[in-house]
C-alpha cells in the first residue's frame, strides 16, 4: 500500500527525490507516519508551492518566525485562547516586518482599552503606508506626532499652580471716577 501513496505523491506533486524524503523524515519525526497524515503533508506542502529542498528550508524558516511572531502576540495581548483562522493569517502577514517592530507596535496599544490583533494590524499598516519598516523609523515618527487635545487637556491639577498664578491687575483713580460718574 505504502508503494501506491509514494507513486501517488510523486505523480501528483511532482516532488524531488530529496523533498520525498524529507516529507517520510517529517512525518516519522513527528511520530505520525501513516498514508492519510503523509498525504495531508504533501498536499499542504504543495500549496505552498514546495518543490525542492530548498523551497522546504524556506518554509520551515517562515513558519518558525510565523510561531514565533504569534507566541509574541498571544503573551502580550494575555490571549488565552486559541487563535482564529483569520487572527493567524493576519498574523502571518507580519512575517515581513521586523520583531522590534511589531514590538513596538504591541507597545503603541497600551493605551486602547481592548487592543487585538486588527488594531495591532492598523498600526503597523499605518507605518507601512508612511515607509516606516523598521522600529527606529516609527518610533522617531511616534515621537513628532504633537499630543492630542485629550492627552493635552489631560493635566491634572497638581500640574497647575495653585497659588500665585496670577498677576493682580492694578487700576488708576480715574478708571474709579469713570465708574461712578454716570450714577
Amino acid at each position: 500500500a505504502w508503494m501506491l501513496d509514494i507513486e501517488h505523491i510523486s505523480n501528483t506533486y511532482k516532488f524531488s527525490d530529496e523533498l520525498l524524503l524529507m516529507l517520510f523524515k517529517y512525518c516519522k519525526d513527528n511520530k505520525k507516519l501513516h498514508p492519510a497524515y503523509v498525504i495531508k503533508t504533501a498536499k499542504t506542502w504543495n500549496e505552498h508551492k514546495i518543490k525542492t529542498l530548498d523551497d522546504l528550508i524556506n518554509f520551515f524558516e517562515k513558519e518558525e518566525k510565523f510561531k514565533n511572531i504569534k507566541d509574541i502576540v498571544i503573551k502580550r495581548l494575555r490571549i488565552s485562547r486559541k487563535l482564529t483562522e483569520y487572527e493567524e493569517n493576519i498574523i502571518r502577514k507580519w512575517t515581513k516586518y521586523e520583531k522590534r517592530l511589531i514590538e513596538e507596535a504591541l507597545y503603541q496599544s497600551l493605551n486602547t482599552l481592548s487592543p487585538n490583533i486588527k488594531y495591532i494590524d492598523a498600526i503597523l499598516n499605518n507605518w507601512t503606508v508612511n515607509g516606516q519598516f523598521t522600529s527606529l523609523d516609527a518610533v522617531k515618527e511616534l515621537n513628532k506626532i504633537p499630543p492630542t487635545k485629550k492627552e493635552h487637556n489631560n493635566k491634572t491639577r497638581a500640574d497647575v499652580p495653585q497659588k500665585n498664578n496670577f498677576k493682580q491687575r492694578e487700576y488708576s483713580k480715574e478708571y474709579f471716577d469713570n465708574l461712578f460718574e454716570d450714577v
